[in-house]
């Protein structure tokens, strides 16, 4: 074959339409070192057959690294597919492709609408436990989910704790409110423009949100603040799904798993689903064991005949794991209330506050506490405030709940003698109720003891304020 022949025949090879195959190129290389010529279309051919080559064994590779544990992205699919698509070659793999990257989109895409919420944009980070996707590349996705699940429960254990000191120390007056930040925006209760509005606390995170920046008031459970205690409420942040059946889920997976495609969204869903049945297993067999205590009429003699504080702490934390599972499970709920029943109970007998700007002393019972209360306090069962409202505060409050506020700030059942107040020289009085009182200007609280204020004084007291505020010592 002549060199001009052999060039009209490699310029309409790859010009032509369809695209010739990797064979045919193949062949005519061969043609092209037989004739011993230097001829200028070889090397565009060889160049064509190298990159060819190199996606067929890149294809290979990705898909060895599947069966390793190690998935490919959507994107990346597509990536590989636009690659092969610009080669000037026919490749049976880049049709097969074709086909494939188009079902992963739309499975990508139905999972998305069912799963991700607004402010999340991917779907593996939602499906995942949380930090799950910042492990090592290297290994195999369905590991680096199984040991982030356990780091995720203690650093969500951190964070409850951590937020639960900062209320406390707030109440107590050890710190103040206008110098911590919450919610979403990052800012505080109070901001150079007054007060903020109504806050709620997450039941997970116990971090406190502002109504307006996570739309409370669209909730048609939270908009009564009456009953706004006895509604579960997680913030955005530890919701991070619109958190569909398991049901929706499985739906999902058997349509992933019959078209074929292994994506590192499906292993995901997969374990999240495992995770949530091995869940509601252990969960299910609880609350049958307790199922009588809500009916039960003697409450306290079923606690300290049935609940150990081994058992108080297992209800805690399966509650806190089931909340973590990115899936609608309806036994996080009962958890929740088995558990706020047993440790309203326990610690005094009452209903919790249900605004944050009331006492952080809680209203003692006529009788001192159950041997467990001491742990169920430390265990954060107080203080647990379900909202923080402007109305709560001293130049906004009047008349009567004025009055039934101050009342539920006057005395705390002695958990001990060293507990001081905000006054300079505090006495640390001793006694089975400890009478407080909070000052209406600094808002810090005070033994009624250590600011010669009578028990019957504080109850006919409207507006009260300490000596540091008035001038004295």
């Amino acid at each position: 074959m002549t060199g001009q022949r052999w060039e009209e025949k490699a310029q309409g090879l790859l010009n032509s339409r369809p695209r010739p195959t990797l064979p045919k190129l193949q062949k005519l290389l061969k043609e092209a070192d037989k004739s011993g010529l230097s001829l200028p279309s070889a090397p565009a051919v060889k160049n064509t057959m190298v990159k060819a080559v190199e996606w067929v064994r890149a294809l290979s590779d990705m898909k060895l690294e599947q069966s390793k544990g190690h998935y490919t992205s959507v994107k990346q699919l597509e990536a590989v597919l636009v690659k092969g698509q610009m080669l000037p070659v026919s490749l049976p793999d880049v049709d097969r492709l074709v086909v494939k990257v188009a079902a992963a989109k739309s499975w990508h895409d139905k999972a998305s609408k069912v799963f991700v919420r607004k402010g999340f944009s991917k779907l593996l980070e939602v499906l995942s436990p949380r930090g799950s996707l910042a492990t090592d590349n290297s290994r195999p996705l369905e590991e680096c989910l199984r040991e982030s699940t356990a780091k995720e429960f203690t650093e969500m254990k951190k964070r409850r704790g951590a937020n639960m000191l900062r209320t406390e120390q707030e109440e107590r007056g050890v710190i103040s409110e206008d110098d911590n930040v919450y919610c979403i925006c990052r800012r505080g209760w109070r901001t150079n423009k007054g007060v903020d509005g109504a806050m709620t606390q997450c039941d997970l995170c116990y971090d406190w949100f502002h109504n307006k920046c996570v739309s409370i008031a669209k909730h048609k459970d939270l908009k009564n603040s009456e009953v706004m205690k006895d509604v579960k409420y997680l913030c955005p942040v530890c919701q991070r799904t619109k958190r569909p059946s398991v049901d929706q889920a499985l739906g999902l997976l058997i349509s992933l798993r019959q078209s074929g495609l292994a994506l590192p969204e499906g292993v995901a869903l997969s374990y999240l689903i495992e995770r949530a049945m091995e869940w509601q297993e252990k969960v299910r067999g609880l609350l049958t064991k307790h199922r009588t205590f809500a009916t039960h009429t003697d409450k306290q003699a079923y606690i300290d005949q049935h609940v150990t504080v081994k058992d108080r702490n297992q209800i805690e934390e399966l509650m806190i794991k089931g909340d973590l599972i990115e899936l609608n499970l309806e036994e996080t709920t009962e958890l929740w209330n088995l558990l706020n029943t047993i440790d309203e109970y326990v610690v005094h007998e009452k209903k919790r506050p249900s605004s944050k700007r009331s006492s952080p002393h809680s209203k003692a019972s006529s009788k001192p506490p159950s041997p467990m209360a001491a742990v169920v306090v430390a265990a954060a069962a107080l203080p647990t405030k379900r909202k923080k409202t402007p109305s709560d505060d001293r130049s906004t409050g009047s008349g009567s709940s004025t009055s039934t506020a101050r009342k539920r700030r006057k005395d705390k059942q002695n958990t001990g003698s060293d507990e001081l107040c905000s006054a300079a020289d505090c006495v640390r009085p001793e006694g089975a109720k400890v009478g407080w009182i909070q000052c209406d200007t600094c808002e810090k609280w005070y033994h009624l003891d250590c600011v010669a204020v009578s028990d019957k004084e504080a109850e006919s007291i409207e507006d009260y304020t300490c000596p540091v505020c008035t001038g004295g010592s």
